[in-house]
């Protein structure tokens, strides 16, 4: 049997397909006739669909709202016939807040449908209008762990691992393939590294195909040359140092900036004028002797770096005098070599700090040095290219999963 399907909104005129001998089709959910000529004549009753505006999703309490406006529902949501009246419905949805979701939504966006979670297509994130089922929503979407960006060579390979690729580079869901991926990638390229204020010219740094590297905050390229090109258009950072609380606004009406180094500006007179205002609203009590064997001692004391002087200091006498005593007893180095990448967490956890010069861990005491050196004994070393080094991480902790 042949079924000829009747399409547009029929619901105006289904007593009249019913008398014609039309049949609905639940699994359609649409009118037919097994006769051609019926079907066709039956077509001529059905008024011409109108033009669907689309609104988009709403909360619950803005249903009977948009009711009342005549605006109708179907399965992508709220829309409505009149297209003045679809604009209006959508400009009183965008006042509503927007609970925006982060990581790899992607994945999992059929689900995230499902729960009524909409895209904006400028911002380029899922949401939800409902705090609550954006919480939800947030529990099952996997977490980005950032890779960077990688030679082309090795695309084939990081897609193997599972890694995945937006705009912002090579990213997965998984932390430890993530953090191997990136450290075996710095070995096979050459990375030449931008100081200064690059945030006020990243859009240009783009251009030149410069990159962001998410671990150690800062941009790149792997050409030396075009890195050189691209230093020259980035502003010097001047440092200003650290500010009492109750100077931020004053700095930010200088123009200066923060970043994790303290407060700086690119004019090197402004700079100089704010750190007389610094040092006129709060006294810096300054450390002698060599501090660099127990800095980050001294910055766990809330010690500070003086950029201009050269010295460490600390606006409170007491901690200061603490912090001299901390100097002048030192501190010796007891080195950790050949950590691996993976170990370095368990480093840390152990209390061993980071010489940035020496490029190594260490502890001040022997005996917990001793122990990581104990520990980094047990691990077995696995050498090889990318692909080896990264599969080899990935199976490891598939394994501890």
């Amino acid at each position: 049997m042949n079924k000829h399907f009747i399409t547009g909104n029929s619901i105006a005129v289904k007593d009249q397909l019913k008398e014609m001998g039309c049949q609905y089709d639940p699994e359609t959910k649409r009118w037919f006739h097994t006769d051609k000529a019926a079907a066709e004549k039956a077509q001529a009753l059905v008024p011409p669909e109108l033009e669907k505006h689309r609104i988009g999703f709403a909360p619950k309490e803005l249903v009977e709202t948009l009711k009342e406006t005549g605006a109708k529902w179907d399965d992508k949501g709220w829309y409505h016939t009149d297209p003045a009246m679809a604009e209006k419905a959508r400009k009183m949805l965008e006042s509503i807040p927007r609970h925006y979701l982060t990581g790899d939504a992607i994945s999992v966006k059929e689900k995230l449908s499902e729960m009524r979670c909409q895209w904006d297509a400028d911002k380029k994130q899922w949401y939800h209008v409902d705090p609550t089922i954006a919480g939800k929503a947030q529990e099952i979407v996997p977490e980005i762990h950032r890779i960077g960006f990688a030679p082309k060579s090795l695309s084939e390979t990081l897609k193997e691992i599972g890694a995945k690729w937006d705009d912002k580079g090579w990213y997965h869901t998984n932390k430890a393939i993530a953090e191997s991926a990136h450290k075996v990638i710095l070995a096979t390229e050459p990375r030449h590294y931008l100081d200064g204020d690059t945030h006020s010219v990243k859009d240009k740094l783009k251009e030149m195909g410069c990159h962001w590297d998410e671990y150690k905050k800062q941009w790149y390229h792997t050409s030396k040359e075009v890195t050189e090109k691209a230093q020259e258009i980035v502003p010097e950072k001047h440092r200003i140092g650290f500010a009492p609380k109750e100077l931020t606004e004053s700095l930010k009406a200088m123009g200066a900036k923060w970043d994790d180094k303290g407060w700086y500006h690119t004019d090197p007179a402004v700079a100089e004028k704010a750190q007389q205002m610094i040092r006129e609203a709060a006294p810096r009590h300054y450390l002698d002797g060599d501090a660099h064997p127990v800095k980050e001692q001294l910055k766990e004391m809330g010690c500070r770096w003086d950029s201009e002087v050269k010295q460490w200091y600390h606006p409170d006498a007491a901690v200061a005098e603490k912090a001299q005593a901390i100097i002048a007893n030192g501190a010796d180095r007891h080195y950790v070599p050949n950590v691996p990448f993976k170990l370095n967490k368990k480093m840390y956890e152990l209390g061993c700090r980071w010489d940035s010069d020496a490029k190594q861990w260490y502890h001040t005491n022997p005996e917990t040095a001793k122990q990581a050196a104990q520990l980094i004994e047990k691990t077995p070393q696995k050498s090889g290219d990318f692909a080896h080094a990264v599969r080899s991480a990935a199976k490891e902790v598939a394994h501890e999963m």
